[in-house]
């Protein structure tokens, strides 16, 4: 197996409404950390489990942002997470980057602490309205459900890296092979 059945979507790129192409990089280099503007995290509970964000346009989403100016990734991610889900990173690797021309979207996943719900949302956007967490096979069935393959391929990687503990430097052939209980999906 490989990364076109693991995580189709990412691995075929594509075009962002904004009619940019976007692709996936694997693993991530140093220069997607330092030129990174945006980071998205899949983060795991103590209990094994993951959250989503459900946003106030109501789709579901990873959680993360934008990198602010004087932060670096690993700040930025850490900022989220709290803004976002409440929760503090115990320990956070960054995997891949979604890249256009003008931005590089950092993929990461963390270890953190059990969410305890967002800080109180500016409501003049949109804003994270609740957590939904759960195994990562019903985040993603959310994700999917809400048209949001790319993003639910990115918690398919995250939760392989994890399970497996690889680093994203180590992935070999062994990486793709099926985890007890995979399914082979069929996909369009």
């Amino acid at each position: 197996m490989d990364l076109d059945v693991v995580a189709p979507r990412l691995s075929a790129g594509g075009v962002i409404p904004d009619g940019e192409d976007w692709w996936f990089e694997h693993p991530a280099r140093d220069h997607h950390l330092a030129n990174a503007t945006t980071t998205w995290v899949v983060p795991f509970t103590p209990a094994g489990d993951t959250v989503a964000v459900n946003m106030s346009s109501g789709r579901h989403h990873i959680p993360g942002g934008t990198i602010e100016p004087g932060e670096n990734w690993q700040d930025g991610a850490e900022r989220e997470l709290w803004e976002e889900l409440g929760a503090q990173v115990l320990e956070i690797r960054p995997f891949g980057a979604i890249v256009t021309s003008r931005k590089v979207r950092l993929a990461t996943w963390a270890e953190i602490t059990d969410p305890t719900g967002p800080e109180e949302p500016d409501r003049s956007g949109n804003y994270v309205e609740a957590l939904v967490r759960g195994e990562v096979a019903a985040i993603v069935a959310l994700l999917e459900r809400d048209d949001q393959g790319v993003l639910a391929d990115l918690y398919r990687v995250a939760d392989r890296l994890r399970v497996r503990g690889f680093l994203p430097i180590d992935v070999d052939d062994s990486f793709f092979a099926p985890l007890e209980g995979d399914e082979v999906a069929e996909w369009e």
